[in-house]
């Protein structure tokens, strides 16, 4: 898994870099996700290139895979621990709307937009 990250840099290390920038994944082994984990740079630009190469909404998809992968973390835990989980999914779920809402979704992603509209919850809330 390769993991780039230099804002001086060009081409795809630099739209890699500033995607990263966005959504917090700017140092290695420290990453955004529930596990600590970072995105690869492969990750990055296959969700710019489904994104119609579009930055903004770029950082939209890879906020929505972390709301995602928030909520499910959250509903594996009890009390206290789902809670704060709960609210980083619903962090980066609002992030990801609002970039949405501004940028739009790309040709190829029509169908997250309906299916993403649904609010994230805990494993067992309704």
């Amino acid at each position: 898994m390769a993991f780039t990250y230099d804002l001086t840099a060009d081409g795809n290390v630099l739209i890699i870099s500033k995607i990263r920038l966005q959504i917090g994944d700017t140092k290695e082994d420290n990453g955004p996700r529930p596990d600590g984990s970072n995105f690869s740079d492969e990750e990055l630009l296959q969700l710019y290139a489904t994104e119609g190469n579009h930055l903004k909404r770029a950082e939209a998809a890879v906020l929505e895979v972390l709301a995602t992968e928030w909520s499910a973390f959250a509903g594996s835990h009890k009390l206290g621990p789902e809670f704060d989980m709960y609210q980083q999914a619903q962090q980066f779920r609002q992030q990801a709307q609002r970039l949405r809402d501004r940028y739009g979704y790309g040709d190829s992603d029509q169908a997250t937009a309906a299916a993403f509209s649904i609010a994230v919850r805990p494993a067992g809330k309704t």
